[in-house]
Parts: C-alpha cells; structure tokens; sequence
C-alpha cells in the first residue's frame, strides 16, 4: 500500500499513560488527524494543524505512528485542488491552531455526546484558526466536497465514518508505504 495525494491519515492513541486513557474515553481511538499531500523534491509532505499553525512539513516527524489511512473517493481532479487549497490555507499568515476552539467547541461538543443531560451550550463558528480536525476538513469545504459536516466542530473520529472516505489500511507509518 502506497499513500496517494489527499488520503487521510488518522493518528491512533494507543500510549498507556492515564491522560492517553482519559483521551481515549473522552475523544475516541484517534487524537490526530492530517492529510497526505504528496512529495515535493522527493520528500513526503504532510497537511496538518499542530501547535504552530496550519503547516505543511515533511512527513519524517510523524514515521512510525499508529496510523489508520483513510482514501476520499473523489476525482483526480477534485483532489489536485484540495491539494491546492491546502497549500493556500498554509501559506495564509491568519491560519494559526486555535487552542480556543478546543475550549469553545469541541469539549463542550465531547461533554454534549457523554452527557446528553447536561445542558452544555456549544456553538461552532469557523474562522482562519484551526484545531487539527477543522484544518483537514477545510480545504475539502472550500471546494464544496462535504468530507464532514460543517455545523459542528470536527474531531478526528469523525473522520473514520465520514461517508467519501474509503478505509484503506491501519499500522505504522512507515517511510516504504509514503511512495
């Protein structure tokens, strides 16, 4: 199996330690998510919202992670500009992570599908800051591919049921499966 342009790379949580195990339960199996953007001067290049911002970096960083990839089932053509759009969102000087939302929408969201009986108010506005889930989905909305829907905050779980992605495989991210 050889990653192509657009797939989807969902990051497994599978550490041991109690914070890992509280994710889990609170978040669900994946605590990452990014996009596969091809090589640039044979160098395997990822999409991806981390602490910095939205960035495009090579994908050496991310080797040997329990990964889940998933394919979008669209056209070439669909995936060159998502691949473009992708490119414009990390170049933009706005496009920060947004530790904010992570407060503001998807832990109100988490609390909302834990506790149905609690009466917690989530709101989700998207804007240039990005939280990892968001800044995948972006450059798909902006092509009007509905990869999630855009009424509630994304999180990386929701990748794996989104209806155009088709599962390919699972296991470490290695440098032979990056092409």
């Amino acid at each position: 199996m050889k990653l192509e342009s657009a797939d989807i790379i969902l990051y497994v949580n599978d550490r041991k330690d109690w914070f890992s195990t509280f994710k889990r339960w609170a978040s669900g199996r994946y605590e990452h998510v990014s996009m596969y953007i091809g090589k640039f001067h044979d160098i395997p290049m990822l999409y991806e919202s981390d602490g910095r911002g939205v960035v495009i970096q090579n994908v050496a960083h991310q080797t040997g992670r329990s990964v889940v990839i998933m394919r979008p089932e669209i056209t070439q053509i669909q995936k060159n500009k998502v691949i473009k759009t992708a490119f414009d969102i990390a170049s933009s000087d706005k496009s920060y992570y947004d530790y904010f939302a992570i407060v503001k929408s998807a832990i109100p969201r988490l609390l909302k599908e834990k506790f149905s009986f609690l009466p917690v108010p989530s709101q989700y506005i998207r804007d240039a800051m990005m939280i990892c889930s968001e800044a995948t989905a972006e450059p798909f909305w902006r092509n009007g591919i509905e990869i999630l829907p855009q009424d509630v905050i994304p999180l990386p779980i929701d990748y794996y049921t989104s209806p155009i992605l088709k599962y390919v495989c699972e296991g470490k991210l290695l440098e032979d499966i990056v092409g």
